[in-house]
């Protein structure tokens, strides 16, 4: 498969076979080593265009976090001894071990990482079942409370209104209105 940039690649190769080097240069903007590359590899690959496709710019050796092997097995006893404790407690826990050890002790942020790479580390799922029932609703009215007739047991709602000072309380009703003075 060749993408645009190769194909683009291809392009300024042949523009330079045809026009030469510095018009190739001054045309594409690219240095002379690059070129020169470009020139390499499609050359090495037999007039393959797809060796013109734009490679990864990774590093080939990445660095990897180095720990002691002591300093790891402290921090899983730790996890499983305190599974609910944060990075920061974690930290001091792992300071005060490794400090008469001489090992350096990890940074806050490292306690975290170290912890999310590590499954055993995570803190284990609660094994308690969650029921997905709804709670009850609750009766509002006093407890053991029996209404003998209808309209014994009523619930109001009241809006509160200030004018002049004083707090008026007006209910569904015109009979329960009450204006008591504010404080």
């Amino acid at each position: 498969m060749i993408t645009e940039e190769a194909a683009r690649r291809l392009e300024a190769l042949k523009f330079w076979d045809k026009h030469g080097l510095g018009a190739a240069l001054d045309f594409y903007r690219v240095s002379r080593r690059i070129l020169f590359n470009w020139k390499r590899q499609y050359r090495e690959s037999d007039g393959n265009a797809g060796s013109l496709n734009a490679q990864s710019r990774a590093p080939k050796r990445r660095r990897t976090r180095q720990r002691p092997a002591a300093v790891l097995n402290r921090l899983g006893e730790l996890r499983k001894r305190h599974p609910g404790l944060g990075a920061e407690k974690l930290q001091l826990f792992l300071a005060d071990w490794c400090e008469p050890r001489n090992l350096s002790a990890p940074s806050v942020r490292t306690v975290i990482r170290l912890v999310a790479e590590r499954p055993e580390f995570k803190k284990a799922k609660p094994s308690k079942a969650r029921t997905n029932r709804r709670k009850a609703a609750h009766d509002r009215k006093p407890k053991g409370f029996k209404a003998a007739h209808p309209g014994q047991c009523v619930g109001v709602d009241t809006i509160e209104i200030q004018r002049d000072g004083l707090k008026s309380y007006i209910s569904p009703s015109p009979i329960f209105t009450a204006a008591l003075p504010w404080r």
